[in-house]
């Protein structure tokens, strides 16, 4: 008897690792080369290309630290944010803040500030053996959370040897996204720590571009390479799962349509699916071979995005301030 798979799984956007992953010349095997090297990993590309997928399809929980940034991150909130989920405890004391006229330390309020660093003392639990007791001690270390020199140490006094991963890196602002590219380097020249940034951006060397000084010691792995073998691939693979079968009409649709896009692929055989009520593994082969249903399921995705890109363009128009002859809107 065939395992029966949930649409869910096989096709669509999912939180999950597809079923239907697909490997990649070029991408899986430079990420898992660049795994085994002394280089921090960048992935980039568009949105929904498999950036996440890819990492997890290679690295399990096991193995690495997993970050999720997001618009209000300072650096000090990351490193703090990595250093939590490597188990280390932080006891924050004074907090220094800066205004737009002024630096001041301390706990007052200030007005229109923003949190710089926190002085913190990061606690780390160790064991020794004395006759058949086992004994605990506690180790404190003040450290400073904007500072890359403590945060290796920490690190390396907590032990840990995982993989570190920072997931929507390009939420960051372009400040704090400068300021981490030169603490790449400083990881890199102190520690066995590797960082693998994962982002949405088409720059090969957007971080070198930051930080000159990061060129041979960073690896950018380019998600955005998908090539028509490679989905028809995952097309037929998610075939089999669900026992159901496009005509190569259909596929040659889906492919020349989706402009090299896994994410709008992987929902339009969803929508296909929808439409012919396939919904899990079917008991008996089902054919879906009708060209003008791609159409169909291509017009829907696109009203469907429709608002959001109808907003940016809406922004866009009416640009950074009033200007004497509308640039943004012409």
């Amino acid at each position: 008897m065939k395992e029966t798979h949930r649409l869910s799984d096989v096709f669509g956007l999912s939180r999950k690792l597809p079923k239907t992953y697909t490997m990649r010349d070029g991408v899986d095997d430079l990420f898992v080369e660049s795994l085994g090297s002394d280089k921090h990993v960048v992935v980039h590309g568009s949105s929904k290309q498999g950036k996440t997928c890819l990492r997890k399809q290679h690295l399990s929980d096991d193995e690495c630290i997993v970050v999720q940034c997001t618009r209000d991150v300072s650096k000090p909130k990351l490193y703090e944010a990595i250093l939590k989920s490597a188990g280390v405890s932080l006891e924050v004391g004074s907090v220094k803040r800066e205004s737009r006229v002024s630096k001041v330390s301390g706990d007052g309020e200030v007005d229109g500030g923003v949190p710089l660093f926190a002085k913190a003392k990061a606690r780390f639990r160790t064991s020794r053996t004395q006759s058949r007791d086992d004994a605990l001690e506690y180790k404190e270390l003040e450290i400073d959370l904007s500072d890359p020199n403590d945060i290796t140490r920490v690190l390396e006094r907590a032990g840990v040897n995982r993989y570190l991963v920072i997931e929507d890196f390009h939420y960051l602002s372009e400040a704090i996204q400068q300021s981490f590219a030169f603490d790449l380097k400083v990881f890199h020249e102190k520690s066995d720590l590797v960082f693998v940034i994962v982002g949405v951006w088409l720059e090969k060397n957007r971080l070198v571009q930051f930080n000159g000084d990061l060129s041979q010691r960073l690896t950018p792995v380019d998600a955005d390479r998908w090539d028509g073998r490679s989905l028809r691939n995952l097309i037929r693979a998610g075939e089999v799962l669900l026992n159901i079968r496009f005509s190569d009409s259909v596929v040659d649709h889906i492919v020349r349509n989706c402009e090299g896009n896994v994410g709008i692929a992987q929902q339009i055989c969803e929508h296909l699916c929808k439409g012919a009520k396939v919904f899990r593994t079917q008991v008996t082969t089902r054919l879906i071979d009708e060209v003008r249903e791609v159409d169909e399921a291509y017009r829907a995705l696109a009203e469907e995005q429709a608002v959001r890109y109808i907003n940016f363009l809406g922004d866009f128009a009416e640009g950074l301030g009033k200007s004497k002859l509308n640039l943004y809107a012409w």
